[in-house]
């Protein structure tokens, strides 16, 4: 019997050893590697948090996609990425995990600022929507957040009409009249506003185009721009609308959270990235012939003259001058323009109300000489809930904005003269645009017409102080 019970006890003794070492083997730490990849493309995903769960321990994957963590032997191990599925795989012992994740599909439906500033789902409208957010819009700043739209929206023609700071003609999906006006009507915050300055001012010959309702707007201030098309997206608005509609939703404050400041400066220079093809074999005269005499070779002021040959002719400043080409005189008479634009803004917000400031500097240059724009926007927005179903919102913006020398456009306007130019005529002579005796413009042409003199002489100043503003007061009855 005591032998027995000896053999019994050494049996359990050796169990509790056995157990006692696998437990100890099993619980021990192992060094795990591997690589994590995409079901989508099979390729490596750099960046996925390994993490062993419990602890605050773990890795990232590297741009191959490996990884090396030292774990416990009985861990599990969390591997996660943005846009994947988190997977959670345990070790069991093992010391290479290699991971497939898979992509996280999360629905998302579309939300666009629609007719009277309702929200909607853009998959529940019955008619064309696109909306263009704020990150667009003020990604590169121009003086008109309407040339924002160029190339983002479909069926949406932007041209701008003038130099800086004018309006610019916008058509949604063509030209609905031949004579009238095909501007679509500009929306801001739920009111309309007047698209002023679109059209030229004066003669054909010679025409000037001033800024226009949305060229007001500082780009900084916009959240987004909803373009809705045709009649039944724009029926609210009535037949004003009936080219479609600009719904322009500006920025509010934030609420529940302290004061913010945001600071943003935008700096662009332009120069001219495509002009006219122009030949440049023959020079000014006419018929294949260059006149004797100074008055007939300013009659001929085109580009009618016999092959360039580099002899000496008269040129129309009344000297002889070799007959060369001059293939970069309408080129060189352009400039680079800078576009400076600074913004500052304040903002911020409690349970129950909202508030932003902002002040924007806009300085912009224009690529023909002695002409500029500036303007500075001053805009304040309030929101404030009243009650859980009354609130109030108000807004107020000043504008002023300043022409220096907005040039006339048309067959007399500066480009006329500048275009048409005779080929081998020096762009750094017409710089010379007064008659040294009659102390008139001088020019190529028999009009003695000089761009130079056009826009050194023939300027206008377009000062504006503007006042833009609502107060609005919501009651919701129902949801």
């Amino acid at each position: 019997m005591k032998r027995k019970i000896r053999q019994i006890s050494k049996y359990l003794a050796s169990m509790l050893a056995l157990l006692m070492v696998a437990g100890i083997v099993y619980g021990q730490q192992v060094t795990v590697t591997g690589n994590v990849t995409s079901s989508e493309d099979g390729l490596p995903v750099p960046g996925v948090t390994v993490l062993e769960m419990g602890t605050s321990n773990g890795t990232t994957s590297d741009v191959d996609g490996n990884y090396s963590i030292t774990v416990s032997s009985d861990a599990t191990l969390s591997f996660s990425f943005i846009g994947m599925e988190t997977q959670e795989v345990a070790v069991a012992g093992r010391t290479r995990l290699d991971i497939i994740l898979n992509p996280s599909v999360v629905a998302m439906d579309e939300v666009v600022v629609t007719s009277l500033g309702i929200t909607r789902e853009k998959k529940s409208l019955g008619y064309a929507v696109t909306e263009v957010g704020a990150d667009d819009i003020a990604l590169v700043k121009d003086h008109n957040a309407a040339n924002s739209l160029v190339g983002k929206v479909a069926g949406v023609v932007v041209t701008q009409a003038g130099g800086p700071g004018t309006a610019s003609r916008i058509i949604i999906r063509g030209n609905n009249s031949i004579t009238g006006n095909n501007q679509p009507l500009v929306v801001v915050d739920g009111i309309p506003i007047l698209a002023e300055g679109v059209n030229s001012g004066g003669s054909v010959y010679s025409s000037t185009i001033s800024a226009g309702g949305i060229s007001y707007l500082n780009p900084d201030d916009i959240e987004s721009i909803s373009v809705l098309k045709g009649p039944n997206a724009a029926a609210l608005y009535g037949s004003r609308a009936g080219n479609g509609v600009l719904l322009v939703t500006t920025k509010k404050g934030t609420k529940g959270r302290g004061l913010g400041v945001t600071v943003n400066s935008n700096i662009t220079f332009d120069s001219p990235m495509i002009l006219p093809e122009y030949q440049n074999e023959y020079g000014q005269g006419t018929q294949g012939n260059i006149p004797a005499d100074l008055d007939g070779l300013k009659n001929a002021s085109g580009s009618w003259g016999p092959r360039f040959d580099g002899t000496s002719q008269l040129y129309y400043t009344g000297e002889n001058r070799s007959y060369s080409a001059q293939p970069d005189n309408v080129r060189d008479f352009f400039r680079t323009a800078g576009k400076y634009v600074n913004t500052i803004s304040l903002d911020g917000g409690g349970d129950n109300f909202t508030a932003r400031f902002s002040y924007t500097n806009n300085m912009t240059e224009s690529m023909l000489p002695n002409s500029e724009f500036s303007r500075h926007n001053f805009n304040f927005r309030a929101t404030v809930d009243m009650t859980d179903k009354l609130s109030v919102d108000a807004k107020a913006t000043y504008i002023k904005q300043d022409f220096q020398n907005n040039p006339n456009q048309g067959s007399e306007g500066v480009l006329s003269y500048v275009y048409d130019m005779p080929r081998n005529v020096d762009i750094e002579d017409l710089k010379t645009y007064r008659d040294p005796e009659t102390l008139n413009s001088w020019g190529y042409s028999a009009l003695n017409a000089n761009p130079y003199w056009m826009l050194l002489y023939d300027i206008n100043f377009v000062n504006t102080d503007k006042t833009i503003g609502f107060i609005k007061v919501n009651y919701q009855f129902t949801d």
